[in-house]
């Protein structure tokens, strides 16, 4: 039996690093999970089951984190001390922080557009732009040891989760009409 860890990384033998390949990540958790399945081990006793279905779960846990950026970078962060509840932290980046206003403004715009649902294809283009410089600024200061810097990157990319967030909604009550 594969031991429990405590480091997602570890648990699919992939190197502690924000870039990861995830075709392979999800090789490794198609490998593990089909050693690990409950299903599997119906015929074990109590406690072999207990570990295996500790497993499993762990195993989902760390896959949805790991193949995730956001949640991976969160979670490299964990791994150095670093709390990640920054829902209610902002950024202290003005410029950062109207751009954020002006592409909100244009989610919101977008419904009373001619073709919403371009313009709200415009608004995810030009906030995937930003998010890109903004996750190569992460892996930069985390891979430098800038822990700090890394976490500030982090919370500004919090900004963006929410962004896609309010696009999708908005989308679906352009389908919905």
């Amino acid at each position: 039996m594969t031991q429990l860890t405590d480091n997602y990384f570890e648990l699919y033998g992939m190197p502690v690093n924000f870039q990861l390949d995830i075709s392979e990540l999800a090789s490794r958790h198609r490998e593990l999970m089909s050693r690990f399945h409950p299903d599997k081990h119906v015929q074990s006793d109590g406690l072999n089951k207990k570990q295996v279905a500790q497993m499993a779960a762990l195993l989902n846990e760390s896959y949805t984190t790991l193949k995730s950026p956001i949640k991976r970078a969160a979670y490299l962060l964990s791994l150095v001390g670093l709390d990640d509840k920054a829902d209610s932290e902002t950024s202290n980046d003005g410029a950062f922080l109207m751009q954020q206003l002006e592409l909100r403004e244009k989610v919101d715009q977008a419904s009373e557009s001619e073709d919403p649902f371009l313009a709200l294809d415009q608004v995810r283009d030009m906030a995937k732009q930003t998010e890109s410089e903004l996750y190569q600024e992460f892996e930069k200061n985390y891979v430098a040891e800038q822990y700090t810097e890394a976490r500030a990157a982090w919370v500004k990319l919090k900004f963006f989760t929410r962004l896609h967030d309010q696009i999708d909604r908005t989308e679906q009550k352009l389908e919905d009409r």
